[in-house]
C-alpha cells in the first residue's frame, strides 16, 4: 500500500503553487492531468499566457471558417473557465493572442485585461494582429482591432512591460502609468503626439519597440531626463523623411525600414546598433551621405549590423574622401535581408560592363565566364583604390567579421577584401552562403572560386583566420 501512495498528491499546496509558478504556462496547465489534486492548481499560476495557437500548430490560411468558429470557441470558453475559477491572487504576466477578435469575444477579453490589471500584474501583452499581416513590407493602415478597456486604466496600475498590438490605447490615460519600463506598439496607429506624452510623463521607461507603426508624421523623441535605453523601429511608416533621436542613455538601436535623414544626437552611450534599410524605397536619392552620417553619429557602437544597402554605397564612405574619419565600430555582423539579397545581385548584374562578356549568352559557359569575369572585376577595382582611409579601428580594434545569408555581390566582396588587407588585429572573418544561393552545381562552383579568391588575399593581419560555409 505504501508503494502505491500519490506522492504527487501529497505535496503542500504551497510547494505545488511554487512548482507552477516556475513552468511554462503551457506545462502548467498539463499538469491538471497529474491528479485530482492538480487539476485546478495550474489556474493559479502567477503567469498567464493564452495563446489562439495553444498547440503549437500553424493557423492555416484557407482553415475552413467552421472549423476556425469551432476552435476559437473552445479557446473563449478556456478563458471564461479560467476567469471563473480565478477568484484572487497576484497575477505577474497575462499575455492574450487571439486574431481578429470580433464583438462576441469583447466581453470576456474586457473581463481578463480588468481582472489582471486590479490584481497586480506586471507583464501586459495583447496581441489582436493577424499573423499573415507578417507578408507585408509597408503595413496596411488598418483600425487597431481592439481598445484597451478604460477600467484597466484605473489605481494606478504597476504594469512595467506593456506590449500592445492592433489594440489602441488613451494616450492621456496611459500617461498615469508611471511604473512603466518596457513599451512595444504594433500594427496601429501611433502618432507623434502620443509618443511625447507617454515618455514625458512615464519617465522610467527603458524600451520602446515600434512594429510596423503609422500616422507618425516624423519619429522625434528626446530630452535629457530619458531613461530610454533600448529603442526599436522596425518597418513603420511615416509621412515624412524624418527620423531624429537625442537620448544620453541609449545604449541599443535597431532601424529597419526606409531610408531616412536621421539625426541621432546626444547617444555617447551607444553600445550596438542594427540598421537595414529597404531597397527599392528610398526617401532621399541615394542617400550615400545619410549613411554616412548616421554611422558617424553612431560611432561608439561596439557592434554594428548592416543590411546590403549600406554596403552597396559603403565605399562612398571609405574611399576617394578627403574628410577626417571617425572609428568605425569594433565588431561588424552584415544581417542581410533575403529579399535585399535579390535586388543587391540585381544591381551587380546591372553594373556588369557589356564589354567585358565574351559568352554571357552561352548557356553551357555562363557560369565559367561569369566567375572569372567577376573575380577579375572585383580585383581591379582593389587595385584601382586610391585615397584609402585608415580607420583607427582596422589599426587596433576590429577582430571579428560575419556576414550572413551572403550572395556574392561584387561591393560586398569588394568590402571583404578590404577588411582582410587592412584589419591588423583581424581574427575571424565567417561567410555563411544564402541556402537558396547554393541550388545546382554551377552555384556552388562559383562560391568555391569566390573562397579561393579570398584565401589568396593579402592579409593585414598574420592570426586572421576565413570561413565561408556554403
Amino acid at each position: 500500500m505504501e508503494n502505491n501512495t500519490d506522492k504527487l498528491s501529497s505535496l503542500p499546496e504551497l510547494l505545488c503553487l511554487f512548482i507552477i509558478s516556475l513552468l511554462p504556462f503551457k506545462d502548467a496547465v498539463r499538469t491538471s492531468i497529474l491528479s485530482k489534486h492538480w487539476l485546478h492548481i495550474w489556474k493559479y499560476s502567477p503567469k498567464i499566457e493564452f495563446s489562439e495557437n495553444f498547440d503549437g500548430n500553424c493557423i492555416d490560411r484557407f482553415e475552413p471558417f467552421s472549423s476556425i468558429k469551432a476552435r476559437r470557441s473552445a479557446f473563449m470558453k478556456f478563458i471564461k473557465l479560467w476567469l471563473d475559477f480565478r477568484k484572487v491572487g497576484e497575477v505577474e504576466k497575462f499575455s492574450l493572442k487571439f486574431s481578429k477578435p470580433n464583438n462576441d469575444h469583447r466581453e470576456i477579453i474586457e473581463e481578463c485585461v480588468t481582472f489582471v490589471t486590479q490584481h497586480g500584474v506586471k507583464e501586459l501583452e495583447l496581441d489582436f494582429s493577424d499573423p499573415f499581416w507578417e507578408e507585408e513590407v509597408i503595413p496596411n493602415k488598418r483600425k487597431a482591432l481592439f481598445e484597451l478597456p478604460k477600467l484597466a486604466y484605473g489605481n494606478k496600475p504597476n504594469i512595467e512591460s506593456l506590449k500592445l498590438s492592433s489594440c489602441s490605447f488613451r494616450e492621456n490615460y496611459l500617461s498615469n502609468w508611471q511604473a512603466l519600463k518596457e513599451v512595444t506598439f504594433g500594427w496601429m496607429e501611433v502618432t507623434l503626439d502620443a509618443m511625447t506624452i507617454v515618455l514625458s510623463n512615464c519617465k522610467m521607461i527603458e524600451s520602446l519597440v515600434l512594429h510596423k507603426c503609422w500616422n507618425l508624421s516624423h519619429f522625434e523623441i528626446g530630452s535629457e531626463a530619458l531613461s530610454l535605453k533600448r529603442l526599436v523601429v522596425d518597418k513603420c511608416s511615416f509621412r515624412n523623411a524624418l527620423f531624429k533621436v537625442s537620448a544620453p542613455n541609449l545604449c541599443f538601436f535597431k532601424y529597419f525600414g526606409k531610408l531616412c535623414f536621421f539625426e541621432m544626437k546626444n547617444t555617447l552611450a551607444i553600445e550596438e546598433a542594427h540598421l537595414h534599410f529597404y531597397l527599392g524605397y528610398d526617401n532621399v536619392g541615394t542617400g550615400a551621405r545619410v549613411m554616412y552620417d548616421l554611422v558617424k553619429d553612431l560611432y561608439n557602437a561596439r557592434v554594428l549590423t548592416v543590411s546590403p544597402y549600406l554596403i552597396q554605397d559603403y565605399q562612398a564612405m571609405w574611399i576617394d574622401s578627403d574628410e577626417e574619419q571617425d572609428d568605425l565600430p569594433l565588431w561588424i555582423d552584415s544581417d542581410e535581408d533575403q529579399d535585399d539579397q535579390a535586388k543587391w545581385m540585381d544591381n551587380d548584374f546591372e553594373d556588369y560592363d557589356d564589354d567585358d562578356e565574351d559568352n554571357i549568352d552561352d548557356e553551357d559557359n555562363i557560369y565559367d565566364d561569369y566567375c572569372r569575369d567577376f573575380i577579375n572585376m572585383v580585383d581591379n577595382q582593389i587595385k584601382g583604390m586610391k585615397n584609402l582611409i585608415n580607420y583607427n579601428c582596422l589599426e587596433s580594434s576590429l577582430k571579428l567579421v560575419e556576414v550572413k545569408d551572403f550572395v556574392g555581390s561584387k561591393n560586398g566582396l569588394v568590402f571583404l577584401c578590404y577588411l582582410i588587407r587592412y584589419g591588423k588585429v583581424l581574427k575571424n572573418v565567417s561567410i555563411n552562403v544564402l541556402k537558396t544561393e547554393l541550388e545546382g552545381n554551377s552555384n556552388v562552383a562559383f562560391y568555391r572560386t569566390i573562397e579561393e579568391y579570398l584565401m589568396t588575399t593579402p592579409r593585414a593581419s598574420s592570426n586572421l583566420q576565413i570561413s565561408i560555409c556554403y
